[in-house]
C-alpha cells in the first residue's frame, strides 16, 4: 500500500492539470462543472485546482499528500472509526495523514468557512470539509445508586386492619347487650294481655290442633282395660301410674325438633306389645332393649342417635335412683335427667304431678309472644322468665298447649283458624290479634271466597272442621271488617 502512495505522489499531472493518472497508472480527468477538480488532501486543510481556463497551475514539486479513493467497505470504515476516536484521545498524539493504516476519505468541497465539530462519525463514515471527529464521552462507570423506596402497604393489609377493630367493638356491644337481656328478670305487664289471653281460649275450644291430637297429653298411657284377669290392686295401680309418667317423660324427650304426628308415630313401635304381652314401653323394657333397635323404633324422630343415647340413660338413672319412677320435681330433672331441659321439664311436672313450678316455653310461643308485645327475650329461657314475671301462676298450668295449638293453627292450618275467627264473638278483635302475628288477611280472604261455602251436610265426627254456609250478606259483611283491619 505504500509503495502505491508514493507512485502516486510521484507522478507527473498533465499539461492542463486537469488529468491525473491514478495508482493503477491510467490517466483520468476529472472536471466538475468546469469549476475544478479535488486533487489533493493535506494534513491541514484541502486545495482545489481551478479549472482549465485562467486557473493557475499547481506549484511543481512533490509534496507529501494523500490521494483520493473509493469509499471503504464497512468492515475498512469500523476500523477507521477506532483509530479516529483513538486520534482524539488526549494521552495519544495524532497520526499522519500518511500513515498507511488510516483509510483515506474522499474529501468533499467546504461549504463554508467555519469549522463544524460533530459528535461520532456520519452514516457513510464522511465527515465535511473542516469538520473535527469527536470521540463520544464514555458511559461512567460508576452506577447511579437507587434510592431506596419504602414498601407501600398494600388496600388489602389497610382493609384488613379497619375490619378488626370494628369487629372487636362490635363483640363487645353484642356481649353487652346479651348481659343486659339475661339480667332483666322482669317484664312490665302489657296491657289489655287478659282480653287476648280469653279470645285465644275461645278459638282453641274446639281442640283440634295437633297437638291436642298427638300432643305429650295425648300420647300417655290409656287407662288399664276393663278385663277379669286384671288385678286392681293398688300396687298394680302404683305400676301403671309409673309407667304412665315415664312415658310422658319419654313422649317429651322424643319431641324436641320434631313434629307431633312423627312422635305419634315413635311412641307407637315402643308401645307395640307383643303377644306374649312382654316388650311395651317401661323403664324395664328400655333397659332390656338394644340400642341398635330402640334407634330404630324412633326412626321418625329427629336427632335420633342423640335421643337413643339419653334414653338409654335415662332409663338407667331412674332405675337405680328413683325406683324406675320420675323424679318429683322440675330442678331434679333438669339436674339428673340428660336430655332434658327447662321446657321439658316444667311441663312432665305440670301433666304428671299437677304441679306448676314454671313455664315450659315451646318454639311457637318464641314466636307469637314478642310480637304481641309480653316480651323482648330472644331464648326460650329469657321469654320464660318475663312472661312468668307479669302472668299470675294460675294461667301456668294451660299457657303451653292452649298457645302451642294456636301457633300451629296459625301456621299450618290458615283456613281453619281464620274461620273460626270470622264466626267467633268478636270478629274484629280477632282479625286484628291475626295481624298482629303477621297472618295474611287479604290472601286468606281471597282463597276463602274462591271455595265453594255450600257444603253438604255431613257427620261432624267426619270431619276436623266445622260445617258453615256463606251468604251473600255475611259475606258483604266480612268484607267490611277485613277492609277496615287492614286500613287501620
Amino acid at each position: 500500500m505504500r509503495s502505491t502512495t508514493v507512485a502516486m505522489a510521484t507522478s507527473s499531472s498533465s499539461s492542463d492539470g486537469h488529468s491525473r493518472k491514478d495508482a493503477g497508472g491510467v490517466l483520468r480527468s476529472k472536471k466538475r462543472r468546469g469549476k475544478g477538480v479535488r486533487l489533493f488532501q493535506h494534513d491541514d486543510k484541502q486545495e482545489e485546482v481551478e479549472g482549465a481556463a485562467g486557473g493557475e497551475e499547481e506549484e511543481p514539486g512533490p509534496r507529501s499528500c494523500t490521494p483520493t479513493a473509493t469509499p471503504p467497505s464497512r468492515a475498512k470504515r469500523r476500523k477507521h472509526e477506532g483509530a479516529t476516536n483513538a486520534a482524539a484521545a488526549p494521552t495519544s498524539s495524532s497520526p499522519s495523514v500518511s500513515d498507511p493504516m488510516i483509510i483515506p476519505t474522499t474529501p468533499r468541497r467546504a461549504s463554508s468557512s467555519s469549522t463544524t465539530t460533530v459528535r461520532g462519525s456520519s452514516r457513510n463514515n464522511r465527515l465535511p470539509p473542516g469538520a473535527v471527529a469527536v470521540t463520544p464521552e464514555p458511559p461512567s462507570l460508576t452506577k447511579k445508586k437507587k434510592k431506596k423506596r419504602k414498601p407501600k402497604v398494600t388496600s388489602k393489609a389497610k382493609t384488613k386492619t379497619k375490619p378488626k377493630t370494628k369487629t372487636t367493638a362490635k363483640t363487645t356491644n353484642t356481649k353487652t347487650k346479651k348481659k343486659k337481656a339475661s339480667s332483666t328478670m322482669t317484664w312490665p305487664e302489657p296491657e289489655g294481655w287478659r282480653d287476648i289471653y280469653e279470645l285465644v281460649r275461645e278459638l282453641r275450644h274446639d281442640q283440634t290442633a295437633p297437638c291436642d291430637i298427638a300432643g305429650a297429653e295425648a300420647l300417655t298411657l290409656p287407662p288399664p282395660p276393663s278385663s277379669s284377669s286384671h288385678d286392681d290392686t293398688a300396687s298394680s295401680l302404683e305400676v301403671d301410674e309409673k309407667t304412665r309418667r315415664f312415658q310422658t317423660l319419654i313422649a317429651l324427650m322424643l319431641s324436641s325438633q320434631t313434629k307431633d304426628a312423627m312422635v305419634a308415630k315413635a311412641m307407637h313401635n315402643l308401645r307395640e306389645v307383643k303377644a306374649d304381652g312382654t316388650d311395651g314401653l317401661t323403664v324395664h323394657t328400655i333397659l332390656a332393649m338394644d340400642a341398635d333397635v330402640l334407634n330404630a323404633k324412633i326412626y321418625s324422630v329427629g336427632f335420633r342417635n342423640n335421643k337413643t343415647k339419653y334414653i338409654k340413660r335415662v332409663a338407667e338413672i331412674l332405675h337405680d335412683q328413683y325406683d324406675d319412677d320420675i323424679p318429683g320435681t322440675a330442678a331434679d330433672m333438669i339436674t339428673d335427667l340428660p336430655g332434658v331441659g327447662p321446657k321439658m321439664a316444667y311441663i312432665v311436672e305440670n301433666i304428671c304431678w299437677g304441679v306448676q313450678t314454671g313455664i315450659g316455653v315451646d318454639t311457637h310461643m318464641q314466636r307469637l309472644f314478642p310480637k304481641l308485645g309480653w316480651t323482648d327475650g330472644t331464648t326460650p329461657e329469657q321469654i320464660r322468665k318475663h312472661v312468668q314475671s307479669w302472668l299470675p301462676p294460675s294461667y301456668w298450668g294451660d299457657v303451653n298447649l292452649l298457645w302451642v295449638g294456636f301457633g300451629q293453627e296459625v301456621q299450618q292450618e290458615k283456613q281453619k283458624i281464620f274461620r273460626k275467627v270470622l264466626v267467633c264473638s268478636r270478629p274484629v278483635d280477632g282479625l286484628r290479634l291475626l295481624k298482629l302475628v303477621e297472618f295474611d288477611l287479604e290472601t286468606q280472604w281471597k282463597k276463602l271466597q274462591q271455595q265453594q261455602f255450600m257444603l253438604q251436610q255431613t257427620d261432624d265426627d267426619d270431619r276436623n272442621e266445622p260445617v258453615w254456609t256463606l251468604d251473600a250478606n255475611e259475606r258483604e259483611k266480612f268484607n267490611t271488617m277485613i277492609e277496615e283491619v287492614l286500613t287501620s
